[in-house]
């Protein structure tokens, strides 16, 4: 595997980064710490930071742009804005959770999907679950049968949401977001106790077609699913510092994992078996000691792509660039970006 070279820093004045969203083949958004939200038209080259507005005590956990021109970011104090013109302006969204908000006790939202430009369901701590249906106007909260705190969603398709969080907790929504329940996994056999404590997922992802999954999180675990999140399998992880984030191209066969410590590990079996990544420069690492998310750019011939494609694999056949042209970036601490070509 070609190692990483660090290419390019966000200037955030200073603040980290903890979420990146591809929308487009060239376009990105990363956000972070202080009201920043940063993004890119060319593939990450270089990159303009911005704000929502809302002031500096807003941290951003998480974004999902359901087209180029309209995503959602949600964070610290149980935050969402949205944006309808391709980040230029931000319109904050008023949810329940923020109703009444004490700041000292308010959830914070650390996982967003958005489906669609309507559709998008929002997790955080303390089991929290908002989502809205008519692409903002109201939001409700749901009922998700866990006080375990959730840190990541993932819209699957076909009206599926996968979570994950604290205490290896895996919910499964096929109700667009209405309705949860819990999957048994192996951190997780039965679900039964609220006191249950285990290694904490930071991290679920599903490939294109919703066949396959995974799940990460604490010490290195990496648990998988093959047949569309019904059961789960831990696989043999790289180490066992914390995983913030992973990402598998199955078509490519294509994944990483990154995480804090510098954490890289890659995959070219479609992300059944993982081994160390690395930076060219190892001197570096200090940069990106806590490396938080990954994404990926894909160029594939249109042919051989389903028509469901999520929208972070949109594709473009007028970019001119070559067919299995493929490129992962990787965004952390000290707001450095990070590039490998496969």
């Amino acid at each position: 595997m070609d190692e990483w070279d660090i290419v390019t820093h966000i200037e955030t004045q200073g603040y980290e980064l903890f979420s990146v969203d591809i929308p487009s083949l060239w376009i990105a958004y990363a956000v972070g710490e202080k009201d920043t939200i940063s993004k890119s038209v060319d593939q990450g080259a270089t990159w303009v930071s911005t704000t929502s507005g809302l002031g500096t005590r807003y941290t951003w956990n998480s974004v999902s742009f359901a087209s180029t021109t309209t995503g959602y970011v949600a964070g610290r104090f149980a935050k969402v804005v949205k944006t309808v013109d391709g980040g230029d302006t931000w319109a904050e969204q008023l949810t329940p959770l923020t109703h009444g908000l004490d700041l000292s006790t308010a959830v914070q939202l650390q996982g967003i999907a958005a489906a669609s430009v309507d559709l998008v369901v929002a997790v955080g701590t303390a089991g929290a679950v908002v989502r809205t249906e008519d692409g903002g106007a109201t939001w409700t909260v749901q009922y998700s049968g866990t006080q375990d705190s959730l840190y990541a969603v993932h819209y699957v398709g076909d009206a599926t949401f996968f979570a994950a969080g604290a205490n290896g907790r895996i919910l499964r929504s096929s109700s667009s977001g209405l309705s949860w329940s819990n999957v048994a996994n192996p951190l997780r056999p039965n679900f039964e106790s609220q006191s249950f404590r285990t290694l904490d997922l930071n991290s679920v992802y599903f490939s294109e077609s919703g066949s396959y999954g995974w799940a990460a999180g604490e010490a290195g675990v990496i648990l998988y699913s093959e047949n569309a999140g019904a059961s789960w399998t831990r696989l043999a992880g790289c180490g066992n510092l914390t995983i913030q984030d992973i990402t598998v191209d199955v078509f490519s066969g294509h994944g990483w994992v990154v995480g804090l410590g510098g954490l890289m590990c890659y995959s070219d079996d479609g992300g059944v078996s993982w081994e160390f990544d690395g930076v060219d420069d190892m001197l570096l690492l200090p940069l990106i000691y806590n490396i938080r998310t990954i994404s990926v750019w894909v160029y594939r011939d249109a042919d051989a792509v389903q028509t469901s494609t999520p929208a972070q694999y949109l594709l473009d056949a007028r970019a001119g660039l070559p067919e299995g042209y493929f490129t992962s970036v990787a965004i952390g601490q000290d707001w450095t970006a990070m590039f490998v070509n496969a």
